[in-house]
């Protein structure tokens, strides 16, 4: 989907632009969690083999190879994430207005987990990372919907129509 022609829609407003560039913070907050399960990797394993030993009885053995993949799953989850902010901040740079709904949907998700998750225990450089992710999340809501925004993705969208025709 081709950027939009500068010259019939305008410039990017202000709080697009700072839309966008939480964005690629967001996608910088992905990596260093995906970052920061790889580096962490041992304590959390022994965490979890004390922990599902104890509880379920099942072998140290078991539970390492479920913590492998969970280990493997958790740090694609991290990459795909950080993928995910990346081409939202591109499509919504261009004012594709689908890509600002589901932006929207995501953000508010990211919210609401971190919000369902305050009672749970873990690392505190973990939650000050999600913490951030989630604030970085509502910023970019918040700057995707302001009117000038709304006006500039009605612009993209008339343009792109055009070029169609």
């Amino acid at each position: 989907m081709p950027a939009p022609d500068p010259d019939v829609v305008g410039s990017r407003p202000r709080p697009l632009e700072n839309a966008v560039r939480l964005m690629y913070a967001g996608a910088v907050l992905a990596l260093l969690g995906a970052l920061l399960t790889v580096l962490t990797r041992d304590a959390l394993r022994a965490d979890a083999t004390g922990t599902v030993a104890d509880q379920v009885g099942a072998s140290p053995g078991a539970v390492d190879a479920v913590f492998g993949v969970a280990l493997v799953a958790g740090t694609a989850f991290g990459l795909l994430t950080a993928g995910l902010w990346v081409l939202m901040a591109v499509l919504n740079g261009r004012g594709v207005r689908w890509a600002r709904v589901l932006s929207t949907v995501l953000g508010a998700a990211t919210v609401l987990s971190f919000a369902a998750s305050l009672g749970r225990a873990r690392p505190a450089v973990s939650w000050l990372l999600e913490l951030a992710t989630a604030v970085v999340a509502a910023g970019v809501v918040w700057l995707l919907w302001r009117p000038e925004s709304s006006r500039y993705y009605a612009a993209a969208t008339a343009a792109r129509g055009r070029e169609v025709r």
